[in-house]
């Protein structure tokens, strides 16, 4: 199932990738094009039968590249929506039984995530202009 994902992933992320550099969003699309480089790691990774470090990586890839799409997108996007669907994807992808610890860690960095975009306003997570002269008191 990693392996399809992979493909799927890989290929939905560069097409928005694409996008976003058409709409001037250079950063953003340089974040996902580095998430597509990741995705086809993970895919070889997959291929090469190390299958549990590739569901970790594309775990946190996935993670990390919608959370950074939604802080830069803002609220408007909707992107935030794909945290839900992160949340309940490594149910899909690890055992309970034997990884539950993986399951809990993942499920609980998306909700974390989606906490901390509601809680900034869904604006970049580090927006505050930081003042030197209170720096050396």
């Amino acid at each position: 199932m990693i392996y399809k994902l992979c493909i799927l992933k890989g290929i939905l992320t560069m097409i928005w990738g694409e996008v976003a550099f058409l709409l001037g969003k250079t950063t953003l699309s340089a974040i996902l094009f580095i998430s597509v480089t990741t995705y086809f790691c993970c895919l070889a990774l997959c291929n090469n039968q190390y299958l549990s470090f590739a569901r970790q990586a594309y775990m946190i890839t996935f993670i990390l590249a919608i959370s950074i799409a939604t802080s830069a997108i803002g609220k408007a996007g909707s992107v935030e929506y794909m945290l839900m669907f992160s949340m309940a994807l490594p149910f899909l992808l690890f055992s309970y039984r034997r990884e539950k610890s993986q399951v809990i860690v993942y499920s609980g960095a998306s909700v974390l995530l989606r906490f901390l975009l509601y809680f900034t306003d869904f604006t970049h997570f580090v927006d505050i202009p930081l003042n030197i002269s209170t720096l050396y008191l």
